[in-house]
């Protein structure tokens, strides 16, 4: 008789907590307008205030970046910034997104190719292997500095290079 009456509580309880699944994973619902549309669940997005100071701070940490060429090494991505800021990612790819109205990776190819193209020389062409290059400059591979490049610069990257040997 117990294992009956068991069996019959287990199976009482699962078809409640599939019939009201926020029980068990405190899921919040909101209702649908519509009967048979499926019901949407609400997301808790976390408030974003910066500060005043936030702005300057970005600013200033900026140009120290631009001082000592920190966004050509391969380790200059969104957390090495937050921490410098002491802000968590999520806060800063919210001010990219939307303050600067940029993606961070835009935001940091462009930097890197006004770099490339106020240092790089024709020796530098000669001398260097294309993976080379790329990876002086913060690239992963000629192809990545190549793409880059031609988003960032209204001409092409092999007509900047043909130019730049013709000097």
């Amino acid at each position: 008789m117990m294992p009956l009456v068991t069996g019959i509580l287990f199976m009482y309880l699962n078809v409640q907590i599939y019939k009201h699944p926020q029980v068990l994973f405190g899921i919040k619902f909101s209702k649908s307008k519509d009967a048979n549309s499926i019901v949407h669940i609400n997301k808790a997005k976390p408030k974003i205030t910066l500060d005043a100071s936030f702005e300057m701070r970005f600013n200033k940490q900026l140009e120290q970046y631009h001082v000592n060429k920190e966004y050509i090494t391969s380790d200059f991505n969104m957390a090495f910034i937050a921490n410098d800021l002491e802000v968590p990612e999520y806060v800063l790819n919210n001010y990219f997104k939307n303050e600067l109205k940029v993606k961070f990776t835009d935001f940091r190819n462009e930097l890197r190719i006004k770099y490339y193209c106020e240092s790089i020389n024709e020796k530098d062409l000669k001398r260097y292997t294309a993976l080379a290059i790329a990876s002086k400059y913060g690239f992963s591979n000629i192809k990545s500095l190549k793409k880059a490049f031609d988003t960032c610069q209204p001409e092409s990257y092999e007509a900047f290079h043909s130019k730049l040997m013709n000097k």
